[in-house]
């Protein structure tokens, strides 16, 4: 019996005590925890990194677009501009709006010096009575011509350099 309650007190303290890890097994899987840790956190830092950076050229993309947006829009109002101020000229009227009788009257336009541009020119094109255009000293090349070759009526056209 004596043997029996010796085994069953080694049993008792086995149980109690575990037969449990060594330090250094406990010590590396500590270690291994840590680095994890340490891994994810510079993993995580790297993803918002890449949303920052990612956000960043996505915001600088659209600040590029609302400026080149910007710039198309004052280069059409300085384009009307110019076709409006020549067609009053044309027509002699200064002052107050221009109506779809009096765009139908003009027969002549002259943009000597100018910073007319080809693209305007398909503006110009809806003067169907137009008979004179003059582009003297202006930047117009063949590609704008080519839209004033679409004038039927048109009998004089001055390309002087």
């Amino acid at each position: 019996m004596a043997g029996v309650k010796h085994c069953l007190l080694i049993i008792t303290l086995v149980a109690l005590m575990g037969c449990g890890e060594s330090k250094e097994v406990v010590e590396a899987k500590a270690a291994a925890k840590t680095k994890a840790a340490a891994e994810a956190k510079a993993a995580a830092e790297a993803q918002a990194a890449a949303e920052a950076q990612a956000a960043a050229e996505a915001q600088a993309a659209a600040e590029a677009q609302a400026a080149a947006e910007a710039r198309a829009i004052a280069e059409a109002t300085e384009q009307s501009a110019i076709i409006e101020q020549a067609i009053r000229f044309s027509l002699k009227k200064f002052t107050g709006q221009l109506t779809q009788a009096d765009l139908e009257n003009v027969r002549e336009l002259l943009f000597v010096r100018t910073k007319i541009s080809d693209a305007s020119l398909g503006e110009v094109v809806k003067l169907k009575q137009l008979t004179l255009l003059n582009l003297e000293f202006t930047q117009i090349t063949d590609a704008g011509l080519i839209e004033v070759a679409k004038l039927q009526q048109l009998k004089e056209l001055n390309l002087a350099r």
